[in-house]
């Protein structure tokens, strides 16, 4: 499935300089950057879903350029849409993952602790059920 997505890196920590250093940023393939005001990098990308794709890219820019690309775009997080894994319920759990580990890392967090936190939290007791959710959302 092909995603269409704008990412673009909210860094608290360097403020006006981010976007002198994004200028050198060497872009995966399906990407370019839109011209007009701030650093965006909009992206059009295959994968099985949106999580998947945002993901490619993030690390990508992140292994070449080491700027970890943390912002979607999405403004009101706290509004929801439970339309499967590509709309924009999608888009908000990406958004706020990528919010999240970037300031866990600013707070000294690895990614094998991130991992541990999920799995904890997405884990049921051995021999019960989880009482929690249980949808594994749809693959539209």
């Amino acid at each position: 499935m092909e995603h269409t997505f704008t990412l673009s890196l909210d860094d608290h920590q360097a403020g006006a300089e981010s976007s002198t250093v994004l200028k050198f940023v060497a872009l995966p393939a399906g990407c370019a950057v839109r011209a007009d005001g701030p650093f965006f990098l909009e992206c059009e990308q295959r994968a099985e879903t949106l999580l998947e794709a945002v993901g490619q890219v993030v690390g990508a820019v992140r292994a070449s350029d080491g700027l970890f690309l943390n912002d979607l775009g999405v403004e009101k997080l706290e509004e929801w849409s439970a339309d499967g894994l590509n709309g924009f319920g999608a888009e908000t759990v990406a958004q706020l993952l990528l919010l999240a580990v970037y300031r866990a890392e600013l707070l000294g967090y690895t990614a094998d602790d991130l991992v541990r936190f999920i799995r904890s939290v997405t884990s049921a007791p051995s021999g019960t059920e989880s009482k929690g959710h249980q949808s594994r959302g749809s693959r539209s």
